[in-house]
């Protein structure tokens, strides 16, 4: 499993490489940059895709033949040279997401390692409304009366291509180009806000990385922790307090309460769908503990 250091630094070298590619030159073709609620399932193709999960989660998503994790309240970068794809199941929490699709140009040195391997690297968001408003921005600015908003990129004519006879207005153009750097911006400083002021234990940022990959399994038990963090019970529990304040436990059940309140106000699931999805085998355990902690039951919170 990548530590979150390295998952971070991975989604910083990609964001600024964006950055400088986008502040230098013409604002590339966006083949697609919207809500979109199909999931995954795209054929190859020289993009990079820019994804904001604000409902749902994935398990085992692919990226070529890599399987990764993509949990909710989570932002990735990734390539689509080799192609994507999600199996598709029934779930409690259907897929909803903003998405945004770059074309790369050809022989672009920054991105060449892209073509030869998949990349996949994403961040928990801290700052849900203002990262959905970015790529809600980007998507407005990039429709023109005359072209439908796609439903599927892989079908719909690209919304914005430099080539195109009839191109966009050089003010609309800009203001394309402003919205996009405006999100980029806002990527890094998602990045920067989740990397720690101090270091923190490898064992234990893996330990936490885990349990938000896997909060929603009922079964998560602290004996999965440290396998994940290469540690023992006993020195897990030590160290992780010392660094997070707060047992691996405890962090466990802040880490699915917190979600359980971005479903409570985002979405119309009953109380007992939020609980399952959030890993709570019995609602009734979730109402009392959210009470504890929140001084309201899930239902008086949602009104």
């Amino acid at each position: 499993m990548k530590a979150a250091a390295e998952n971070r630094a991975e989604m910083r070298k990609w964001l600024e490489r964006m950055l400088h590619w986008i502040e230098r030159g013409e604002l590339p073709a966006i083949p697609f940059a919207g809500w979109t609620t199909s999931g995954y399932a795209n054929r190859p193709a020289p993009n990079i895709e820019l994804v904001y999960m604000e409902q749902g989660h994935y398990d085992k998503l692919l990226i070529g033949d890599r399987k990764v994790c993509f949990p909710q309240g989570h932002v990735a970068l990734h390539n689509i040279h080799f192609g994507n794809y999600a199996p598709r199941e029934k779930r409690a929490i259907p897929f909803n997401a903003w998405c945004l699709f770059l074309k790369l140009p050809k022989g672009m040195a920054e991105f060449k390692e892209m073509e030869s391997a998949p990349v996949f690297c994403s961040i928990p968001v801290n700052h849900s409304k203002r990262m959905a408003a970015r790529f809600r921005s980007v998507s407005d600015r990039c429709l023109e009366p005359r072209i439908p908003r796609p439903t599927d990129y892989s079908e719909a004519q690209i919304m914005y291509d430099p080539l195109r006879p009839a191109p966009m207005q050089n003010l609309a153009r800009i203001r394309v180009k402003a919205a996009l750097l405006d999100l980029l911006a806002e990527l890094l400083d998602e990045v920067g806000t989740a990397e720690e002021k101090t270091p923190m234990p490898e064992g234990v940022r893996q330990a936490m990385i885990y349990m938000e990959q896997n909060y929603m399994n009922p079964n998560l038990s602290l004996s999965d922790l440290t396998v994940a963090s290469g540690m023992s019970r006993s020195r897990l529990g030590t160290i992780f307090r010392s660094s997070a304040g707060v047992t691996p436990m405890q962090y466990l059940r802040n880490l699915r309460l917190t979600q359980s309140r971005r479903l409570l106000k985002q979405t119309d699931l009953r109380i007992a769908e939020i609980s399952a999805h959030i890993g709570f085998s019995d609602a009734l355990y979730f109402s009392r503990i959210f009470r504890l902690e929140t001084g309201c039951s899930p239902g008086q919170y949602r009104a």
